[in-house]
């Protein structure tokens, strides 16, 4: 057992060595993060739910157009996107002359799925108010939906006044929050259909003959009105803009592994420029070239050496991952920096038998507070009981038992009155014995 034992422990020592010299410090260097403009901004990764950006991300700030992802979830989950919706002359009201709109007019009949197009990629703020009315009986009921709907989110500083962005004081949202509506709106696959769709036709209506085409808003995706902007990895959102909110946008981007989500509140144009759409790019660049998944734990690696009880073959047994874990982490981060918290269970103690790939333990792998992940360790080899250490084991955990104890003392009483008993009986026979010996004698006369 004794040389068995040593001979693991100098496998698992070497392996570790072996391993710790592959993971050797990288030469790479973290890049800085862009310097934005914007008044608040958020990178997160959409499967890991990791933020790897943040600046302001619950400050309560005017929206614009970005309310239209909430307006498109309610509405995607209302229902059947092929029924015709007719607009409503009370739909317009409310509507200022210089906001965005596709020119819909009162009476006009459009299948429910166009009107969503005309929201999130002509930003029409008509079709808002025409779905609203369509899907809750009134724009009111709408809102008060949308704010329902936000709080379920778990959204904190977001509240509603509007199906549209249109400013009003008590109209705002985070970048935290709408980060959460927008990763909601795109688990609906129509949802990134539409909003990634760069261009539309709406056939002729009731109201008008031709057809209208409509182009994105969004320069991240398409250069037709605006070039420059492109980025070949970004995928939709959703723009916003007055002069309140300054410039604003939601987008998406994936690469590889990696799932993005931005937002970007405030951004000012300047230069020419509108920093919305540049500072998200350089924002999804940042984060491509700073972040990944790499694998911080594989199944071969030997994790700790158990000791094991009532081993016939071996008195310790080596504990490996049951699965490989993957982190997104920074590609420059030394592996090393990642905490390993090492949890055997029964006190640290594995007891036999032991079969190969059973549970003894687990590990959990965090970096700078976050849970990286957890996984089972399991026994890499088998590990035969000894029946004569079993037997000797079983015998004395037998004598702890509370009812071999009562039986003892029982026992013990037992034996004890017993030896009291049988003095006194003995006194008593001896005493008889002499008392008659005398009273025979003294009546015992000469013949």
């Amino acid at each position: 057992k004794t040389v068995m034992s040593s001979l693991l422990v100098f496998l698992l020592i070497t392996t570790q060595a072996a391993l710790a010299t592959d993971a050797s410090p990288t030469t790479l260097t973290m890049p800085d993060p862009p310097t934005l403009t914007a008044k608040a901004a958020l990178v997160m990764e959409i499967d890991s739910e990791q933020e790897l950006f943040g600046k302001n991300i619950h400050e309560r700030l005017p929206m614009a157009s970005i309310t239209k992802v909430m307006t498109t979830l309610i509405a995607l989950e209302a229902g059947d996107l092929d029924v015709p919706v007719t607009a409503n002359a009370s739909a317009f009201v409310g509507l200022t002359d210089d906001g965005s709109t596709l020119g819909i007019v009162a009476g006009e009949t459009l299948p429910f799925r166009d009107l969503l197009y005309c929201i999130m990629v002509a930003s029409a703020n008509e079709a808002c108010n025409i779905v609203a009315e369509h899907v809750s009986g009134s724009v009111d009921a709408f809102v008060a939906r949308m704010n329902e709907r936000a709080a379920e989110l778990g959204c904190k500083d977001t509240n509603f006044m509007n199906t549209h962005g249109l400013h009003d004081d008590n109209h705002y949202s985070s970048a935290y929050d709408l980060y959460l509506i927008t990763r909601e709106a795109m688990k609906h696959p129509e949802f990134m259909e539409i909003a990634n769709t760069t261009s539309k036709a709406i056939p002729p209506t009731n109201k008008f003959d031709t057809e209208r085409t409509f182009f994105t808003t969004n320069h991240l995706i398409s250069k037709r009105k605006l070039s420059g902007y492109i980025y070949h990895l970004a995928q939709g959102i959703k723009t916003g803009h007055h002069s309140k909110a300054g410039y604003c946008l939601v987008s998406s981007a994936s690469n590889q592994d990696m799932k993005l989500i931005t937002v970007v509140l405030g951004a000012a144009f300047e230069d020419d420029t509108y920093k919305s759409f540049t500072e998200t790019k350089a924002l999804m660049e940042w984060s491509f070239q700073a972040f990944g998944y790499r694998q911080i734990l594989g199944t071969a690696e030997p994790i700790a050496s158990v000791p094991v009880s009532l081993g016939e073959n071996a008195d310790e047994v080596i504990v490996v991952p049951k699965a490989k874990v993957m982190a997104l982490i920074p590609k420059s981060l030394d592996l090393s920096e990642i905490t390993r918290t090492i949890n055997i269970y029964n006190s640290g103690i594995a007891v036999a038998p032991i079969e190969k790939g059973q549970q003894l333990g687990d590990i959990t792998l965090t970096y700078k507070d976050n849970n990286l992940g957890t996984v089972p360790l399991e026994a890499d080899f088998k590990v035969e009981r000894s029946e004569a250490e079993h037997a000797k084991t079983q015998f004395f955990s037998i004598l702890k038992q509370p009812w071999v104890r009562y039986i003892g003392i029982g026992a013990l009483v037992f034996l004890v009155g017993y030896i009291i008993l049988s003095g006194l009986r003995n006194a008593n026979r001896q005493k008889s014995r002499v008392r008659g010996n005398y009273r025979g004698r003294n009546k015992r006369r000469p013949k």
